[in-house]
């Protein structure tokens, strides 16, 4: 794929910006106004059956240009039969800083492993990663998104909902969730998060911690396509005398 423009969900139109520019977001220093010529990416995935396991892969090289090249890599392996499916997920990303460097030296990687139990829609996951510091690195070692960046989530298995974990620096990061249809048409889930990570070289950790209960609810009959989506998090940080909570409500048609 190759994108040259770029519009995020608060700009006007599309242009060679991107969530880094500072007209564009609040973004951790340093800030760039300096336009770019997006990014091209070349991926695969696959998937087969070995024995009694399902296992699949992907990989995939991102050029941003002027801000870094990333490699991904992830494997997941799962019971192919039974009630009870349990899986093992893992992923590593590698990424450095390439062309002008907008965002200063980038020097990222991730370990990260995945735990999790399936029994028919119910799914329950346990999830790790760890970013190891890099003082000289932009925010300290964490990952470089630009069309991400305090706007969704990003690749990373340990995510919290009102935040992203490649926005908040380096460290270790976990997460535990809970989803499934437990009756006809709906949707429920629940996660915890705990983000120890840190910003600044030196520094001492965010330790955020965030609660998430959420429900979708897709209508049937005349009017399929309809949902109606409720999502509550609760989010606390040791760096911050407040605590913050946020509900999002959303009622969606899908044609």
């Amino acid at each position: 794929m190759r994108m040259y423009r770029y519009k995020s969900r608060i700009s006007e139109s599309y242009d060679r910006t991107t969530n880094y520019n500072a007209d564009a977001f609040e973004s951790p220093p340093p800030n760039t106004t300096e336009e770019t010529d997006g990014f091209w990416a070349l991926g695969g995935a696959n998937k087969t059956q070995l024995g009694g396991a399902d296992v699949s892969g992907k990989a995939w090289f991102l050029n941003y240009k002027d801000y870094a090249n990333m490699y991904y890599f992830e494997g997941k392996v799962a019971a192919a039969q039974g009630d009870i499916r349990p899986f093992f997920g893992a992923q590593f990303i590698r990424e450095t800083d390439n062309g002008r460097a907008l965002l200063g030296r980038v020097d990222h990687h991730t370990y990260g492993a995945q735990l999790g139990l399936k029994r028919r829609s119910l799914t329950a996951t346990l999830n790790y990663d760890y970013i190891p510091h890099e003082r000289d690195s932009y925010l300290n070692g964490a990952l470089v998104t630009p069309y991400a960046h305090n706007e969704s989530s990003g690749p990373l298995f340990a995510q919290p909902f009102l935040t992203s974990t490649q926005d908040l620096g380096s460290g270790n990061a976990y997460a535990a969730e809970v989803k499934g249809a437990p009756i006809g048409n709906t949707f429920l889930g629940a996660r915890y998060s705990y983000m120890d990570l840190t910003p600044t070289a030196g520094g001492e950790s965010i330790g955020q911690a965030e609660y998430l209960v959420f429900g979708i609810y897709n209508f049937s009959g005349a009017l399929e396509g309809l949902s109606v989506s409720n999502f509550f998090a609760y989010q606390t940080q040791d760096i911050k005398d407040d605590d913050y909570w946020e509900n999002r409500l959303a009622l969606e048609y899908s044609f």
